[in-house]
């Protein structure tokens, strides 16, 4: 290993080593782990299944209706296995890492840098440039999405209350009046003291589910009419929208950070398999199920299909507040990030520390909140800032970092290991196109509808 990429792993050794443990023969970095507030095996259950049952389940039965429903299911299984591998491989790729410099924890942006030292001479030279595109992707994605949880919120308040005031107000005002609420949350110290929240946004998340279930089995309709496979040209709309429903690696690994016991999350039978086969099995029964029920005619959001009637007020009011909580888990990655990389060493031992980690708060809520009255269009642009993100966050990156940490000669039979990384990384090319592909079309279908005469369907007639 030449001695600037050895310089760069001694400094990052350098910053991240705590006492202890230097002189063990077979260090485990979990044991050095300081996790004051570390949630258990069922908080972080709960934290896990929260970060990715989001808004992006609505949309599964419309995605299914792009892809078919035997694509769609298959597909829907497929893309969750991929991601729960690519999550395994980046988790495990930082624990080898870790251990190798003995230090007890590195940040994802932290670890693929270090990767990337231990790989091939010429990646190393990518190490600083990696670590600021994971930096800038997950932060910039993550108060993108907060932003648009503020807009998802706003809206379905304002559709609930409106028809009772004599003045509407306007989204900007509803979005002001929550601006204290969104503090509070995003004010919560940690995530130990967040999982009571995580735990109500979930059960409000799963009784909406039970709601639509009721409608759908209420009149399910022969299977007359529904596409089996798709059409080819409307698949990477399927894969886009499902990817993104899925996918929550910026939430996970700093939800796997706060553990008490991380050995448990990566087990057969650990957290990370558990929380992910229940979002895949209820995201693939939901858009199954949703597209068998309203066929062709099924809605962006599934909701939309319920049209004005008392379920669907009570499904957006139970809505609102499941996605208002999760802007706290969301909001955490940013804060964490910068509070965590950049800013804590300065103020370690200042008596103002807690005043600089609350202003950090502070900012990334006013941040958010001016993106979201300011920014047109401000949800479909951060999809497709996302479009490149999360498969590169999810897929490509990680599955560089398992090619460099076991370079150059721990990848198995056949090279298999190289084998299956290359096929993650081409999975995450698949869906940066998909995903752009599916961004830019709603983008169009958006502009194209402000051009056009105004007038509701009376399918999706929204509220």
């Amino acid at each position: 290993m030449g001695d600037s990429r050895q310089e760069q792993l001694n400094k990052i050794k350098g910053k991240y080593t705590t006492e202890g443990g230097q002189n063990v023969e077979d260090y485990n970095p979990h044991d050095y782990r300081e996790t004051p507030h570390g949630t258990n095996f069922g908080e972080t259950l709960i934290h896990v299944l929260k970060a990715s049952l989001g808004t992006g389940i609505l949309a599964m039965p419309e995605a299914f209706k792009h892809a078919g429903i035997i694509n769609g299911f298959l597909f829907t299984v497929i893309i969750g296995v991929v991601c729960t591998y690519g999550l395994h491989l980046l988790i495990r790729s930082q624990y080898v890492i870790c251990k190798r410099l003995r230090v007890p924890y590195l940040s994802y942006p932290v670890a693929m840098k270090a990767a990337l030292m231990y790989g091939p001479e010429s990646f190393a030279k990518f190490g600083t440039l990696a670590q600021i595109l994971v930096d800038t992707f997950l932060i910039v994605y993550q108060t993108g999405a907060c932003s648009v949880y503020i807009i998802f919120v706003s809206a379905n308040i304002l559709k609930l209350t409106n028809p009772y005031l004599e003045e509407p107000l306007s989204i900007e005002a509803y979005i002001l009046m929550l601006f204290p609420f969104f503090i509070f949350i995003l004010s919560i110290p940690n995530l130990k003291w967040l999982a009571p929240f995580s735990l109500l946004s979930n059960v409000l998340t799963f009784i909406t589910f039970g709601i639509l279930l009721y409608f759908i089995f209420e009149a399910l309709p022969s299977l007359d009419g529904v596409s089996y496979f798709g059409d080819i040209k409307k698949f990477p709309l399927f894969v886009g929208t499902c990817l993104f429903a899925v996918a929550a690696v910026g939430c996970i690994t700093s939800v796997e950070k706060n553990m008490q016991h991380p050995s448990q999350f990566l087990l057969r039978y650990g957290i990370l398999n558990i929380s992910m086969t229940v979002i895949v099995v209820t995201y693939a029964l939901l858009g199954f199920l949703g597209y068998w029920r309203w066929k062709e005619v099924v809605c962006s959001s599934v909701t939309l299909n319920l049209q004005r009637s008392t379920a669907s007020k009570l499904i957006q009011g139970m809505y609102a507040v499941a996605i208002y909580i999760s802007y706290a888990l969301n909001g955490y990655v940013p804060v964490d990030i910068i509070w965590n990389t950049y800013v804590s060493q300065e103020y370690h031992d200042s008596k103002y520390k807690l005043l600089w980690e609350y202003l950090i708060r502070f900012g990334i809520v006013l941040l958010t909140f001016v993106l979201a009255v300011s920014v047109p269009l401000l949800g479909l642009i951060i999809s497709l800032f996302g479009a490149v993100c999360i498969p590169a966050l999810e897929l490509i990156f990680p599955a560089l970092m398992d090619i460099c940490v076991k370079y150059p000669d721990q990848f198995g039979k056949g090279k298999w290991v190289v084998i299956t990384d290359v096929l993650m990384i081409l999975g995450g090319l698949i869906g940066i196109f998909s995903g752009a592909y599916t961004s830019i079309y709603e983008i169009v279908k958006e502009l194209h509808k402000k051009h056009t005469a105004p007038g509701k369907s009376m399918i999706c007639a929204d509220e």
